[in-house]
C-alpha cells in the first residue's frame, strides 16, 4: 500500500469514492486516512463510509469539498446511542468543509432490529448554521412522539428549521423508518432466540412505523416543506423508508425482513412560481401482500389477508410541535 501511494499522482483527482464492503476487510483503513489526503490537492467530490472516515475528512484542506456522501457515519446500535459523540462528530465536520459545501449525503441504512441513528435538532442546528451554502442534502430524519395521545408524528419543527436555514436549498432528501418499534423488538427476541409467543406477534399494520410513509403524507410534509421555505424554492422532494442498499452479494445469510422493502414518493415543482396544484407527487413501494411474514408464521404458515396501509394520520394533530 505504501509503495502504491508514494508511486501514483494523485494531484488530479476531482473526485473519489471509496467502497463499502458490507462487513468485510475496510477499503479505508486509518493507514490510508492519514496518509493519502494530503496528496488530493484538487479533490473536490468524496464519498466514504463508516466513522473511520472523519480521519480522511478532516485530514483535507480545510473548505476544500463541494460535495460529500458520508454513509453509515454513527457509531452506536441506536437513535438514542452515543448521541453526544455523534453530534460533536458532524459538528467537526462541518466546520472543516461546510462553508463549501454544495450537496451533502449523511445517513445510516436502516437495521431490521435496531432504529437508525437518525440527526438530532442539535445536529440540524449546526448543519444549517456551518453549510448555509447546501443545494442538495440527503439525511435520516426520525418522527416525533412527545408522549401525547396522539401518537407520533413527523418532524415538522425540523422540517421548518431545513427549510427556512438553508436558503440556497433546492433538492432534499429524507429517509426514514419503516419497521416499527414491536417488529424490531420480535425480531430481536428471535435472533437472541428468546421465547416468542405467537398470540402476541407484531403483525400487518404493526410491523410499520407510524405514521406510514405515503403519497398523502408525503405530499403534506412536501406542501409544508414549500410554504416555509426561504430563498431559491424547492424543486425536488425526495422521501423514502426501508432498505435501499445494493443487494447483498456476500456468503450465505438468514433473509432479513427489511431485504427489498422500500417505500419512495417524489414531489416537483415545475418552476418557482408555481401554485399549489403544481405539486406533482409519484411514488411507489415494494411491500408485500398475502401470507405474513412474522417469525411465528415461518412454524404456522397461516394466511391472513394483505397487509393494511394506513392512512396518514390527520395532519392538523401532528404540527403540535412547532
Amino acid at each position: 500500500m505504501d509503495l502504491w501511494l508514494d508511486a501514483m499522482d494523485f494531484s488530479q483527482v476531482h473526485t473519489l469514492e471509496f467502497n463499502d464492503t458490507r462487513g468485510h476487510q475496510l477499503t479505508l483503513t486509518e493507514h490510508v486516512a492519514k496518509k493519502l489526503p494530503p496528496k488530493l490537492s484538487s479533490l473536490k467530490s468524496l464519498t466514504l463510509h463508516n466513522t473511520i472516515a472523519e480521519l480522511f475528512i478532516l485530514a483535507l484542506p480545510v473548505n476544500s469539498l463541494r460535495h460529500l456522501s458520508w454513509q453509515h457515519p454513527k457509531a452506536g446500535c441506536g437513535n438514542r446511542e452515543d448521541e453526544d459523540a455523534n453530534s460533536s462528530l458532524l459538528e467537526r465536520v462541518l466546520q472543516h468543509h461546510g462553508s463549501s459545501l454544495q450537496s451533502f449525503e449523511y445517513r445510516t441504512p436502516e437495521m431490521d432490529n435496531e432504529a437508525p441513528p437518525v440527526m438530532s435538532v442539535e445536529e440540524v442546528h449546526a448543519l444549517v448554521t456551518l453549510a448555509p451554502q447546501l443545494r442538495s442534502l440527503t439525511l435520516d430524519l426520525g418522527r416525533v412522539d412527545n408522549g401525547t395521545n396522539g401518537g407520533p408524528h413527523w418532524p415538522w419543527g425540523t422540517l421548518k428549521l431545513l427549510a427556512e436555514g438553508l436558503p440556497e436549498l433546492t433538492d432534499l432528501t429524507i429517509y426514514f423508518e419503516l419497521a416499527s418499534a414491536c417488529h424490531r423488538q420480535e425480531r430481536g427476541a428471535h435472533w437472541m432466540m428468546d421465547f416468542i409467543r405467537c398470540g402476541d406477534e407484531c403483525t400487518g399494520p404493526d410491523r410499520y412505523a407510524q405514521p406510514l410513509l405515503n403519497k398523502t403524507s408525503a405530499a403534506d410534509m412536501a406542501q409544508f416543506l414549500r410554504q416555509q421555505k426561504a430563498g431559491q424554492p424547492f424543486e425536488t422532494l425526495t422521501f423514502r423508508a426501508g432498505e435501499w442498499e445494493p443487494p447483498y452479494e456476500g456468503p450465505d445469510r438468514i433473509d432479513r425482513w427489511l431485504d427489498g422493502r422500500r417505500v419512495w414518493v417524489t414531489c416537483r415543482l415545475e418552476d418557482s412560481i408555481a401554485q399549489e396544484s403544481d405539486l406533482v407527487c409519484e411514488s411507489g413501494d415494494t411491500l408485500p401482500t398475502g401470507k405474513r411474514d412474522g417469525v411465528c408464521s415461518l412454524l404456522e404458515q397461516v394466511e391472513i389477508e394483505p397487509e393494511q396501509v394506513p392512512e396518514a394520520s390527520n395532519l392538523a394533530q401532528e404540527k403540535d410541535d412547532l
